[in-house]
């Protein structure tokens, strides 16, 4: 996975200087992840590195607080890698566990080994970090760039004020959600997805009409067994400080805005930008269901595999 970076205990803790410039390299809003390797074992590789590190009290204290915080904030994640307890071997079992599965990259202490995937920890600069801020709309770019957030995070807002799913020549957008709540549901079990659109594309009730006419064995089998999918319409307030337009994946950790929205349409490309959790919570605010943002337009829809969709009315959330 491009944003599970293998990082080498030993290589970051030298110095607070080091340490800082690469923990503040990853979290959801960067698009990148240090990988829990070995198994359940990173941060405390990291601890045992700084122990009999050569490091003065003070910046020990400093390392370990930023850790402890990394850890909270997300950071660092369990992948189900290998687990071993031969640190000095460290980076031999990271490239013998990228031949299995790759990472986005190793980096390591060592600049002795010349390896594609492997970043020597002293040569680390800006350009060894990239974020992605164009990608194609096309099914497969469109997950690669959300698979973070769909597999960490419980719950998944879809804001996208133009996005249909209720009509038979929406097949491209059906595939696409099949995507992410396949991925949603491998790895996190998501509680809630849910998808909000504006009002201005069409009347509520002839969403309603098109969903429940249907055939439910066919147009809905783009659901997986044992997940839902929720529907809600939205007005958008005049006076609202967040324009209903632009298009956000909101997570549990992070999200993501396309500038073009996740319609997939082969060729065409679209703006990312990385949102980090203050962001998040900031755009949520405005799709509360009883909160003074854009006005929800009743009722929602919850849709199953093979079955008719459900109507959620306020008192059902409430």
């Amino acid at each position: 996975m491009d944003y599970e970076y293998a990082v080498d205990p030993q290589a970051i803790a030298t110095s607070w200087d080091r340490f800082q410039n690469i923990i503040s390299r990853f979290g959801f809003e960067q698009g990148r992840l240090i990988s829990d390797f070995p198994h359940r074992g990173w941060s405390t590789a990291v601890r045992k590195a700084i122990a009999k590190s050569e490091l003065g009290q003070y910046e020990r204290t400093k390392i370990l607080n930023k850790l402890d915080k990394a850890k909270r904030e997300g950071k660092i994640r369990r992948f189900g890698r290998k687990r071993f307890d031969d640190i000095s071997k460290w980076l031999q079992y990271a490239i013998e566990e990228n031949e299995i599965r790759s990472f986005g990259k190793i980096i390591a202490q060592s600049s002795e080994v010349c390896f594609s995937n492997v970043i020597f920890v002293e040569e680390i600069d800006d350009a060894s970090f990239k974020i992605e801020s164009h990608v194609k709309r096309d099914i497969d770019s469109l997950l690669s760039v959300s698979d973070i957030l769909l597999r960490f995070s419980s719950k998944i807002d879809i804001i996208d004020p133009y996005l249909r799913i209720d009509r038979p020549k929406d097949k491209n957008t059906r595939k696409l959600l099949n995507r992410f709540l396949g991925v949603a549901k491998e790895r996190s079990g998501t509680s809630q997805f849910r998808i909000h659109f504006r009002d201005s594309i069409a009347p509520i009730e002839h969403i309603k009409e098109n969903l429940f006419k249907q055939n439910p064995q066919k147009f809905f089998d783009f659901i997986p067994d044992k997940m839902s999918l929720e529907i809600y319409c939205w007005h958008k307030q005049e006076d609202s400080n967040l324009p209903f337009h632009d298009r956000y994946m909101l997570g549990n950790k992070g999200g993501i805005s396309l500038g073009a929205g996740f319609e997939p349409k082969s060729g065409e490309p679209t703006t990312l930008v990385r949102l980090d959790l203050d962001d998040v919570e900031v755009i949520r605010q405005y799709f509360e269901f009883d909160g003074t943002g854009h006005q929800w337009i009743e009722p929602g829809f919850r849709i199953f595999r093979n079955r008719q969709p459900e109507l959620i009315r306020y008192d059902d959330i409430n």
